[in-house]
């Protein structure tokens, strides 16, 4: 091989992927990454206070989309003396982070106004552009779909959590579980085949789904409530995994 083309390679190279690295992320912690039932106020402190339980297959999902990604921010309404607790959750489950942000005592009053503030603060001292990840819980859809129309070429895909049955708004990717979202970023480009088969095995290998469906969690059991992948070398597997959810769901439903 020639020196010209050599270069021309090793530069082509450099361009590629310099452009698949300005991502960073944005992800909410409580019902996104972390089991804490925030519909409920007396079980949401207890988890908040005792439980280092993530939601199965999403730590190793913010492990894994570090390949690809420079930083990972979490931004959570959670009250700042839960800063230790979250920590905790943050090192027990292997999460590598940037920086994490909560509520101080000003910020009480308005979680829009505050997760919205925050994430563009992030957002104008980093040239990446942002991932957005959270959950159907509260507000996430609202503040997420709001920075994406008010400042377009920074947020690239906005994922939310089905935890409730709530409306999914246009805009948004809507997941039940790690498998769903992984599989949302291979379509982008971003993840390989391989990789998503892995969450999608070890969905389907698992004895029970309660971490990723805990009892208070939403539980689908209809092929229409799941966001459509329309790819075809998953398509397979994305049936198999649906199918399983659907049993599951369905016999908790009875029991």
């Amino acid at each position: 091989m020639s020196k010209l083309l050599l270069s021309l390679l090793l530069f082509t190279t450099t361009v590629i992927n310099a452009n698949a690295s300005r991502l960073s992320i944005v992800s909410d912690l409580d019902d996104t990454l972390k089991i804490t039932n925030s519909g409920d106020l007396s079980e949401a402190v207890w988890y908040a206070l005792f439980s280092t339980a993530a939601y199965d297959g999403m730590p190793q999902l913010m492990q894994d989309m570090e390949a690809y990604t420079n930083e990972l921010y979490i931004v959570s309404a959670s009250p700042s003396v839960l800063d230790k607790n979250i920590k905790r959750f943050l090192k027990v489950n292997d999460i590598t982070y940037r920086k994490f942000y909560t509520r101080e005592l000003e910020d009480m009053g308005d979680k829009f106004n505050y997760k919205y503030s925050t994430i563009q603060k992030i957002a104008t001292k980093n040239s990446d552009k942002f991932i957005l990840i959270g959950d159907n819980t509260e507000l996430d859809q609202d503040v997420y779909l709001k920075l994406k129309a008010d400042f377009p070429q920074r947020y690239d895909n906005i994922y939310v959590h089905k935890v409730q049955k709530n409306e999914i708004k246009n805009g948004v990717i809507g997941y039940f579980t790690a498998f769903e979202l992984a599989a949302h970023e291979y379509k982008a480009n971003r993840k390989t085949l391989n990789e998503v088969m892995i969450y999608a095995t070890n969905l389907l290998d698992a004895r029970s789904l309660e971490g990723y469906f805990p009892d208070f969690a939403y539980c689908p059991t209809t092929t229409k409530e799941f966001s459509p992948l329309n790819v075809l070398e998953l398509s397979a597997i994305e049936k198999d995994v649906q199918d399983k959810i659907i049993e599951y769901c369905s016999n908790r439903d009875i029991d």
